[in-house]
């Protein structure tokens, strides 16, 4: 498991229905406190978690499961299509997201985004591993055309759901 501390968390500028109202209001210690309570409960059922250093700026690192796909190929080896978000200020958490995986022996696969294409990786995306499939949501934030690319690399079998609410 990848985690972030919230160190520099904060709700600088709306990016979803969920921030709307809370411009400036997270307060650290409530942050802390559950950041370190879902550490602690990951590291209780037997998992290890390893921490990416936040950096400054970059606040909203602490969601790490957007920043790309971790996966396993067939033969075993490990695997990273990293996002391009939506979030023009979370694009910047990428490179350091790229040089964690890589670091830790994750092959980068490359997925030929085009500058209108928006990917945010498992933030939209959920394995079913026991049929190996995928199931991949698109229209707020990743677009079809992205999801499709993403798809294509994997080669396997996905499903393809479009978004309504804005809410998920």
């Amino acid at each position: 498991v990848l985690m972030c501390p919230p160190d520099y968390f904060e709700v600088m500028w709306v990016k979803n229905v969920h921030m709307e109202g809370n411009i400036g209001k997270i307060n650290s210690g409530t942050a802390w406190k559950q950041w370190y309570a879902v550490k602690q409960a990951f590291t209780n059922v037997g998992l290890t978690v390893h921490e990416l250093p936040p950096v400054s700026g970059l606040d909203d690192m602490v969601f790490t499961a957007n920043q790309g796909l971790a996966y396993l190929d067939e033969e075993g080896s490990k695997k990273m299509i990293l996002a391009k978000m939506f979030a023009k200020n979370r694009q910047r958490e990428i490179p350091p997201f790229g040089d964690w995986f890589s670091h830790h022996n994750y092959q980068i696969v490359d997925w030929n985004p085009e500058s209108d294409d928006y990917f945010e990786g498992n933030g939209d995306t959920v394995w079913y591993r026991a049929k190996k499939l995928l199931i991949m949501g698109y229209g707020h934030r990743s677009t079809l055309l992205a999801s499709q690319k993403v798809a294509a690399a994997l080669d396997i079998s996905t499903v393809f759901l479009r978004l309504i609410d804005r809410r998920f």
